[in-house]
């Protein structure tokens, strides 16, 4: 059973993560950070809110760690650079 989810957002110092809740028939939480700069969670159908919640401001930092890394190559974020007057 797969129930899609809703964007759900944690604040981690001055930073707001935002993420989607997926609902699985499965054992452990898994957490993806995609190239696009999304955050998917792939919980248990059993897990409570509140545990999703804590497990994602547990991982908080490993999350915004692979953003920032994800955002070196990320082709928005190199055209926001070059409309500033980065250009050599």
């Amino acid at each position: 059973m797969w129930i899609d989810g809703a964007m759900k957002i944690i604040d981690f110092g001055s930073r707001r993560i935002k993420y989607n809740l997926h609902r699985e028939n499965r054992k452990r939480l898994r957490i993806v950070v995609a190239p696009e700069l999304t955050v998917d969670v792939f919980a248990p159908t059993t897990a409570g809110d509140e545990q999703i919640q804590a497990a994602v401001v547990k991982k908080a930092a490993w999350i915004a760690r692979k953003l920032d890394g994800l955002a070196k190559y990320h082709p928005l974020s190199a055209g926001l650079a070059r409309t500033k007057g980065n250009i050599g």
